[in-house]
């Protein structure tokens, strides 16, 4: 799990980083809708994992979307 825990970290710096980038081109509010809705869709695709190794990138993915989204509020 520790595994898991580390990638959702690793994915939310990641994620800070690159939606900050974008809001700044494309601006903040259509920067938060898509992280918001990716972040939903990688929620519940993380539901469907059948392994540790699936649940580790799910968790990279939503990290990098709950990063967009704390950053760009």
């Amino acid at each position: 799990m520790g595994r898991v825990l580390s990638a959702a970290l690793v994915g939310i710096a990641v994620g800070s980083l690159l939606f900050s980038m974008l809001a700044d081109k494309i601006g903040r509010r259509p920067v938060l809708i898509v992280a918001t809705l990716f972040f939903s869709f990688i929620t519940i695709v993380t539901g469907f994992a059948n392994s540790v190794k699936s649940i580790a990138r799910d968790s990279l993915h939503c990290g990098r979307g709950l990063g967009g989204i704390c950053l760009t509020r």
